[in-house]
């Protein structure tokens, strides 16, 4: 039994001093083919353009809690005036709903259909100019003097994708605070992008709730004058209160949903590509393949390649 286990060591001694003299023997194929992907590698690294990111973290600034207040009122109106009870549906936080908004695609093509930088800056964009701090477009796709499509004008439907490869949104429920973040080439769009995303998430968000309100107001000033009962009177007071309070945030506050407490920033660091890395992966891929090939060839057939 120790005589066959010493056999088996010498065996696989013998097998790996083997395999060492044929990789030894065909190291100049090994070296010439991870030459060339490096060289192949190093190409392609190069060839990637930098990216920036900028970043920002906002803080939602009312919860559901005015939203449940408001509907758990309409129920006891509700219930008052017909007998029913309506049960209370469950409701987004702030801070979702504003993550939601940002990965939509109503989201984006608002943002098209309304400020004509920023689909170009997307689709059309060549290269970004250090000296003017401003985007060079592709002309082939996009005329800036014009600001006519050569080619057509993309959907917002075909630009999503692109758009939430460049565009973060997560919050973080237990902290209340949700993370924003854009990735671009040029720094520059980067910040104003982001910028405007946030300022939009307000701007819709305020034209939304003083429309409802407004509705909600001319239908409670309607039923107020009624004649109802004193209970009802007293909903319908504490629910115009509500409503006018609702248009005085909206009309005064420039962050009515979120507020950024740290602000975006123009970015001087590139945020990618990892180009060191890239090289790194390629010389070991280049050197894995070339010697599993070698040692593969000569298992199957005995046959070594040397150049």
């Amino acid at each position: 039994m120790t005589d066959l286990k010493e056999t088996n060591d010498q065996d696989q001694d013998l097998d790996l001093k083997e395999i060492l003299l044929v990789l030894f023997d065909c190291r100049r194929l090994i070296v010439a083919v991870t030459g060339t992907f490096i060289i192949g590698t190093l190409i392609y690294a190069m060839s990637l353009p930098n990216l920036y990111l900028s970043e920002s973290l906002v803080v939602a600034m009312n919860d559901s809690g005015a939203s449940n207040r408001a509907s758990a009122s309409v129920g006891s109106l509700v219930k008052m005036t017909t007998g029913i009870q309506l049960q209370s549906a469950g409701s987004m936080s702030t801070g979702e709903v504003a993550v939601a908004t940002v990965k939509s695609r109503d989201f984006l093509n608002h943002l098209i259909s309304n400020f004509e930088f920023v689909l170009p800056n997307i689709i059309a964009f060549r290269k970004f100019d250090v000296k003017t701090q401003s985007s060079v477009l592709d002309s082939k796709m996009y005329d800036e003097k014009t600001k006519q499509w050569i080619s057509g004008k993309l959907t917002y439907l075909e630009v999503y994708p692109q758009y939430r490869g460049m565009v973060t949104a997560d919050y973080d429920m237990s902290a209340g605070v949700i993370y924003l973040a854009v990735e671009h080439e040029s720094p520059v769009f980067a910040y104003n992008f982001l910028n405007l995303i946030i300022q939009e998430i307000n701007s819709l968000r305020r034209e939304r709730d003083l429309a409802e309100s407004k509705k909600a107001l001319d239908y409670l000033y309607k039923e107020s004058g009624s004649g109802n009962i004193k209970a009802i009177e007293d909903t319908l007071s504490s629910m115009i209160t509500s409503q006018l309070n609702t248009q005085m945030m909206a009309t005064i506050k420039p962050d009515y949903l979120i507020r950024p407490f740290d602000k975006p920033f123009i970015p001087l660091q590139k945020s990618g590509p990892f180009r060191s890395i890239i090289m790194i992966i390629g010389t070991l891929l280049g050197l894995i393949l070339s010697s599993t090939f070698v040692i593969a060839l000569y298992l199957s057939t005995g046959k070594k390649i040397t150049i």
